[in-house]
């Protein structure tokens, strides 16, 4: 009885004298994958697949983000747009009390005078500028025909300015109302 337990545990004993990757090693003889490869490979795969796509969703958001910033700049850039057209009929008022004065020497007409360039100074500051008018040729772009006059001047050359046009940042902002040489 005790040499069959001895005989028993014999085999036993010899796959745990065996050192563990020699066991691996037989099992694999047969040519068949291991369970641990196929699961590390798909692993690997699994992780691959997440990193693409956390690299694809970063690239979007990074896209996005550069997408808002220039909405952003964009709306404001035009954002006083709304307030600078609220804004010209004050200006208007100056440019018609400043045609009207007779003594532009006169220290009170000259602070007045000063402010007028304070405002326009403000506004060019923020890419408001006046469009030209007198002595250039007609552009529907930026002028508008109020009224045709007959003049010596070259045909559809702008003879009067009626009411002075603006652009934002090279945007029409408002026409420059205007009287033209007629066409012969």
């Amino acid at each position: 009885m005790g040499e069959d337990l001895t005989k028993a545990s014999a085999p036993a004993k010899a796959s745990e004298d065996k050192p563990e990757g020699e066991e691996k090693l037989a099992a694999t003889k047969g040519g068949e994958p291991r369970p641990e490869d196929s699961g590390r490979e798909e692993c690997q795969k699994q992780r691959d697949e997440y990193l693409a796509g956390w690299q694809r969703a970063r690239a979007d958001f990074l896209n996005y983000k550069k997408e808002e910033m220039e909405r952003m700049a964009e709306i404001l850039k035009y954002g006083a747009e709304e307030m600078v057209l609220k804004f010209l009929p004050i200006l208007d008022n100056f440019e018609i009390a400043e045609k009207k004065l007779l003594n532009k020497d006169d220290e009170n007409i000259k602070g007045f005078l000063l402010i007028k360039n304070q405002i326009l100074d403000f506004l060019k500051n923020h890419g408001v500028e006046g469009i030209k008018a007198i002595g250039e040729k007609f552009d529907p772009n930026w002028h508008e025909v109020v009224e045709e006059v007959a003049d010596n001047g070259s045909p559809q050359a702008i003879v009067e300015e009626v009411q002075k046009g603006y652009k934002i940042n090279n945007r029409l902002l408002r026409a420059s109302k205007v009287k033209i040489n007629k066409i012969n």
